[in-house]
């Protein structure tokens, strides 16, 4: 997290603190970066607060994508996120 500016950053196992957050920047594909996504969306729905939205490298967005969608079906409830390719 870097609370400076904002923003979340490889949220791997989601710190309940970073929801409050709206932005997340991911780095890499690892699960220790991307694997609290789907919580932070979810959890951002849940309080009723705007939807996330996730930044990634183009070579991980797609799978993100994925990863919100598999959670989105196994929790039978739309996960809505805006999900952006960082250009760097």
């Amino acid at each position: 997290m870097l609370p400076q500016v904002k923003v979340a950053f490889d949220i791997g196992r989601c710190p309940q603190r970073s929801v409050v957050f709206r932005d997340v920047f991911i780095s890499h594909g690892h699960m220790d970066h991307i694997g609290g996504t789907p919580f932070h969306v979810a959890t951002r729905a849940m309080h009723k607060t705007a939807p996330s939205r996730v930044y990634s490298i183009p070579q991980c967005c797609d799978a993100v994508t994925r990863v919100l969608t598999v959670h989105s079906e196994l929790e039978r409830e739309p996960l809505l996120a805006e999900v952006h390719v960082l250009q760097v």
